[in-house]
């Protein structure tokens, strides 16, 4: 169903993957013998884990490679907040040719300690055909007048890992689906891996040094012979609170004005951006 990719094979747009949705509706609705997860368990993350998630609708198809490079807590430790690089490549039938992007975003998870969708879960269980017998928390749904069906499945340490989405027109269903076909946590793997082929850069992020970090005031940014073209300060949730032009490999930063808290510093370096954590005191 799934497979190797190939940098100098190109894929061809075909049909859309449910073997993983197919199989756990063949199970049928499973009791609850173990307990729901909670939001902290199904995303529970760490720095150098990777999934590879395939996306399929009725006019196109997505490959995603995502690779978590840091996560953090908020001060209450109820938010979790994780900084991803993400490498994708999209085709349609209107433009068949791969399209592919490269870049890093920050997402954040909030209320760790409730259940996993407010506890709507119509099925708890493992199976040792799906995501190294992790525990698997299904939802499903159908609209009242049965035009719609869409599913979910979430896994123990591996997020949401699939979702099933039909819709009767009136003439034609309308499908899509996302689902994990292979993920990578320290020494455990499971699924076949999709790679996106995109050209890999040069990684800046160990030659840029901040102190002090926590730091109170001011900070130094210091880039081992690499001029900094462009700095950005974002909150957690993404927001730039601050941008400045450089032009340097090192420069002390006013943080006159910022709230104690924690931030995320981007850094722009020949082209690339990297990524730092910041606390201020």
């Amino acid at each position: 169903m799934h497979f190797f990719q190939n940098p100098n094979k190109k894929r061809t747009f075909g049909s859309k993957t449910i073997g993983i949705i197919t199989l756990f509706l063949l199970i049928g609705i499973v009791s609850k013998s173990q307990e729901i997860s909670t939001v902290k368990e199904i995303y529970d993350f760490n720095a150098g884990d990777i999934f590879h998630f395939e996306t399929s609708t009725d006019v196109d198809e997505v490959v995603k490679n995502i690779e978590i490079l840091d996560k953090f807590y908020s001060n209450d430790s109820n938010t979790v907040n994780y900084i991803r690089k993400i490498n994708s490549e999209t085709s349609s039938m209107d433009h068949p040719d791969w399209v592919f992007k490269s870049y890093i975003d920050t997402v954040s998870y909030h209320d760790l300690d409730s259940l996993i969708n407010n506890g709507d879960i119509d099925s708890v269980y493992s199976n040792e055909e799906l995501y190294n017998n992790r525990l698997i928390n299904d939802y499903y749904n159908n609209y009242e007048y049965e035009d719609t069906y869409y599913s979910y499945s979430f896994v123990k340490g591996c997020g949401q890992a699939s979702y099933y989405w039909n819709q009767w027109t009136g003439w034609v269903y309308n499908t899509m689906t996302d689902e994990l076909v292979y993920f990578k946590k320290g020494d455990e793997e499971w699924g076949e891996p999709i790679y996106v082929s995109v050209h890999e850069t040069k990684d800046f992020s160990s030659a840029i040094k901040i102190f002090p970090n926590p730091a109170k005031g001011f900070i130094q940014i210091n880039s081992a012979n690499k001029e900094i073209n462009e700095l950005n300060i974002l909150s957690i949730s993404g927001e730039n609170l601050r941008r400045m032009v450089i032009k340097s490999n090192k420069k002390k930063i006013d943080l006159s004005g910022l709230k104690p808290g924690l931030y995320i510093i981007q850094i722009n370096v020949q082209g690339q951006s990297v990524y730092k954590k910041l606390i201020i005191e």
